[in-house]
């Protein structure tokens, strides 16, 4: 997996131009994707910093995605998930 765009900008406002991509390790070809991903869509600045994928006790996947965001010199960071899959 790989997450890939930029912080919000005049030229690309929300949502923003953060795309997901599922890669398969074994040849590097592209298996899905890229996909657009609309979480935390309403953050200021929302620059996309990394993902993970966890499994939980109950055996549910799911995909978390780490951003940047804030107001330059006052940065945050938010995590969000999916667990649906598309």
């Amino acid at each position: 997996m790989r997450v890939t765009g930029n912080a919000y900008s005049s030229s690309d406002p929300a949502p923003g131009n953060t795309y997901v991509t599922s890669i398969n390790v074994n040849t590097g070809a592209i298996a899905q994707g890229p996909t657009l991903a609309k979480a935390g869509s309403t953050l200021t600045c929302r620059e996309p910093e990394g993902l993970a994928v966890y499994r939980t006790d109950a055996g549910e996947s799911r995909l978390f995605l780490g951003f940047a965001s804030g107001v330059e010199g006052d940065r945050r960071s938010s995590i969000f998930y999916m667990s649906a899959l598309v």
